[in-house]
């Protein structure tokens, strides 16, 4: 079952006040989120934007997030490695790049993140 502090965050006080159906996705979600590389609030960001955005450049995803070269590389490289994110250099008429974005189990993430979200909001407006 998700942590106790997942539970609280998303409003719940323990495991009966979760809504039937949404029990299994919590769960799964809480152990995507639970695992190191995604601890990161700015690595579950650069995910979010990725999902939104499709593919992005490295400086495009540098500058809707505001951080540095050096924060943003560690937490790409984190994610790469784990299989959430796919970097490709690609050159460009400015010069070289990397063009940053999601695999498959990273879209799987989001997709769960997605959906929880959403019972979550339906079930705080019932």
């Amino acid at each position: 079952m998700p942590s106790t502090w997942l539970l609280e965050s998303w409003g719940y006080m323990s495991e009966s006040d979760i809504p039937d159906g949404m029990g299994k996705l919590l769960e799964e979600l809480s152990t995507r989120l639970g695992e190191p590389v995604m601890k990161s609030s700015q690595r579950l960001l650069i995910i979010i934007i990725l999902w939104i955005n499709g593919k992005m450049r490295f400086y495009e995803l540098q500058s809707t997030l505001g951080i540095g070269k050096g924060s943003l590389s560690n937490h790409l490289d984190r994610l790469a490695d784990n299989g959430i994110i796919s970097m490709k250099d690609i050159l460009t008429i400015a010069g070289p790049g990397k063009s940053i974005e999601l695999t498959g189990k990273g879209r799987e993430i989001m997709e769960q993140y997605s959906r929880i979200m959403s019972m979550i909001l339906k079930n705080k407006e019932s």
